[in-house]
């Protein structure tokens, strides 16, 4: 240890014109001189000749005197500059003479899935690479070291035992499977320096093993800018290594969605998929193959042209022979040998088909030719003697609402809205925190008042058009319901005619208009109920209304709708039941029927936990916890339900996309100990010297203290010499 006695810096060096004051007892010295007068009398003057040498002793103390009380002044001036001097420490790793520093070790591991990517020859994946740097980096560790290690995505697992060993981190490393969902490196960093700020040990090394893919906008520039200032005054004892693992150049091909134009898949028609794949250039020159497997039954397959576009898509019919929940698989595969990356190389999805679907319609008496007349019969067609056998909807027509009658329904129409009681509006109201749709039409029979908070919008009053008849305007053919009349040839919905219609007031939160009647009006408006959707139409299902119950257009409308409302409302309006993310929380959704308190949940590569059912609105789910693995996860509860949620991996991983150079660069800056080494064996910790910055103001003042006591004793003695021991008095 070397610890120079001259200051290497002072706090507060602006204070240096306060030395000045150390001219104050001098100053005051020579202006008590000036005002002392001389006086000669020749009486004395044979007295004092016996007297010179006491005399030059007091004058050679008050001297003394005034130096002291100019040290003492400077003295306090300069611990008030707060001087430091710079102390440095070699530490040594190795032992020398039988002793050696304690080390404290933290280690980071980057375990989300781009870590899986295989590069280099041999090929091996970025996370291998990186448990190979670990145990270099731990080559030298000894009995006695600490050990810390993070292995996360963006959660991190803490070793538990401390003081651990490189075994218990080697162990912790095997039973680690890559597959979490994005890694934050500038947050695993600040974690890991915090970690070490609380560590005693003299060296402490941080390692961080990453790929160094970017997580969005989240590795901007100016993020890093902030994360360095926090940083660059870290603590001298800590240096931190940043170890590349991955690859500069990692073309990537994969599958990136499974849909289907339909919002409902039943048995009556065949159901259109569209998959879509990437190629990159790179990659182009190879033989690609797009295939769609159905509970692991190869399906479909067709060789994709990859020459002119990266993207490449493809349509497939499927006929669905019976109802269930079916398993889809789309793989991408390539004669030459699959890429680096190949969890993306499959998409898993997973999709409900129906053999019926229950609608329950209000309507009024039996026989009327109302609204739930003409709705009955646009969705269930049928004559005296035959009814359809290929028809997906089985609608019922009720007079009054209750639980028990909505308990199978997935849709509920309400044909007629005159005389709704609020027992009604309970079930209803009931119906729509389950999930269920609800199609309102509003004819000339809705009064303003019976609906009460169950439309998108109030109804205000009932508009009949003065002289000629109105037409439909604008439409949202983007929409699942109406995507139908996009394509002109099956129809134009702007044909429809509407006579009289129900005027709305301004519409409520999470609501839109699908159609307007003349550009002004709302026809068709949707909005949502806790977990229920909800579609208003403003004019009813009779001619009186409108000419549309008169046209071809009336019953794919009414089947559009009511597929849509029959559709589960959280899969974002496709039949498609959606998928959770590798590395994050997996909700498992429930049937609403109760069947226990938990679930047996299995993950795809079999293992198998019982999962805890919570119950929130009326709505029933489990949770996995940090759902590793891409695939298909199998739920079944206790009275014999079973719920298939497929998992795949997000898509910013599968991007491959690595930090900027001027992220980079920011990124080797970030403490003036910090590496960005590529070569694993360099990963390995060095001899190094360590500098601290002690202050030295403490010091000062104890000095200071001194020269205080000095001063009173040079003052005391002065006052004694200046009394005659013979006189007994002051001369």
């Amino acid at each position: 240890m070397a610890m120079s006695l001259l200051p290497d810096a002072l706090a507060n060096a602006h204070l240096w014109p306060l030395f000045l004051a150390a001219l104050l007892p001098w100053i005051l010295y020579l202006l008590d001189r000036r005002r002392a007068r001389r006086v000669d009398w020749p009486a004395v003057r044979f007295f004092l000749v016996k007297r010179t040498s006491r005399v030059r002793w007091i004058r050679l103390r008050e001297f003394l005197l005034i130096v002291v009380r100019t040290l003492l002044i400077a003295t306090i001036v300069y611990a008030f500059l707060r001087p430091t001097v710079d102390e440095t420490t070699t530490l040594a790793n190795a032992s020398v003479d039988g002793e050696r520093t304690p080390r404290a070790f933290v280690v980071v591991v980057d375990s989300s899935a781009s870590m899986t990517l295989e590069h280099g020859s041999p090929a091996q994946s970025s996370f291998t690479r990186a448990k190979i740097g670990v145990s270099n980096a731990l080559r030298d560790a000894r009995e006695g070291d600490n050990f810390v290690i993070l292995i996360g995505d963006a959660r991190f697992v803490r070793l538990d035992r401390s003081p651990g060993t490189p075994g218990d981190v080697a162990e912790l490393l095997r039973s680690t499977t890559p597959g979490g969902h994005g890694f934050d490196l500038a947050n695993a960093i600040d974690a890991a320096l915090s970690i070490a700020e609380d560590l005693r040990e003299p060296i402490v090394d941080v390692f961080v093993f990453t790929d160094l893919q970017t997580t969005s906008k989240r590795d901007e520039p100016s993020r890093w800018k902030f994360f360095a200032s926090r940083w660059s005054g870290s603590d001298e004892r800590t240096r931190l290594t940043i170890v590349d693992c991955g690859t500069g150049e990692a073309p990537n091909a994969r599958v990136t969605s499974i849909s289907t134009d339909e919002t409902l898949a039943g048995t009556d028609a065949p159901t259109r998929f569209h998959i879509e794949a990437e190629v990159p250039e790179a990659l182009a020159h190879q033989t690609w193959t797009l295939r769609l497997l159905i509970d692991d039954e190869p399906l479909f397959a067709r060789e994709l042209d990859t020459t002119t576009s990266p993207s490449a898509e493809t349509t497939m019919e499927h006929p669905f022979p019976r109802a269930g929940v079916y398993r889809l698989e789309a793989q991408i595969v390539s004669r030459e040998g699959a890429d680096g990356f190949r969890l993306d190389d499959r998409r898993f999805e997973a999709i409900e088909v129906h053999d019926h679907v229950d609608v329950v319609i209000r309507g009024g008496e039996e026989g009327a030719l109302d609204s739930a007349y003409y709705l009955e019969l646009a969705l269930f067609p049928k004559s005296r003697d035959s009814t359809p056998e290929d028809v997906l909807f089985r609608p019922r027509v009720i007079e009054e609402v209750t639980t028990a009658s909505l308990r199978a329904a997935r849709v509920l129409i309400l044909g007629v809205v005159h005389d709704l009681r609020d027992a009604e509006r309970s079930a209803i109201e009931m119906f729509l925190s389950r999930g269920g749709g609800l199609l309102i039409v509003a004819g000339s029979d809705a009064p303003p008042s019976q609906l009460g908070g169950l439309t998108p919008a109030p109804i205000l009053e009932q508009v009949t058009a003065e002289n000629a008849a109105l037409s439909i305007g604008t439409i949202a053919t983007s929409h699942p319901a109406l995507s139908p009349f996009a394509d002109s040839e099956n129809g134009d919905l702007t044909r429809i005619s509407v006579r009289r219609f129900a005027k709305l007031g301004p519409l409520r939160e999470n609501t839109r208009t699908l159609a307007r009647i003349s550009e002004t009006d709302p026809w068709i408006v949707e909005g949502s109920v806790e977990s229920g959707r909800i579609v208003l139409l403003t004019t009813s299902a009779t001619p009186e209304d409108s000419n549309l119950p008169n046209t071809p257009l009336f019953v794919p409308l009414i089947h559009g709708l009511a597929r849509y409302l029959a559709s589960d409302a959280s899969t974002d309006e496709e039949m498609i039941l959606g998928s959770g993310l590798q590395g994050r929380d997996l909700a498992i959704r429930l049937s609403s029927k109760p069947e226990g308190r938990s679930v047996s949940a299995t993950s795809p590569s079999g293992d198998t936990r019982t999962l805890e059912v919570i119950e929130t609105n009326g709505t029933r789910s489990a949770t996995w916890l940090n759902a590793d693995e891409v695939g298909f996860y199998h739920a079944v509860s206790p009275g014999g339900t079973r719920r298939i949620e497929p998992v795949n991996v997000s898509r910013e991983e599968s991007e491959l996309t690595r930090l900027t150079a001027d992220v980079l660069e920011q990124v080797r800056e970030l403490t003036p100990r910090t590496r960005l080494v590529r070569d694993l064996d360099s990963a390995e910790s060095t001899t190094r010297k360590i500098v601290k910055r002690r202050e030295q103001w403490p010091f000062v003042l104890g000095g200071a203290l001194l020269l205080v006591f000095l001063e009173l004793a040079l003052h005391a003695s002065i006052a004694r010499s200046r009394v005659d021991p013979s006189a007994g008095r002051e001369r």
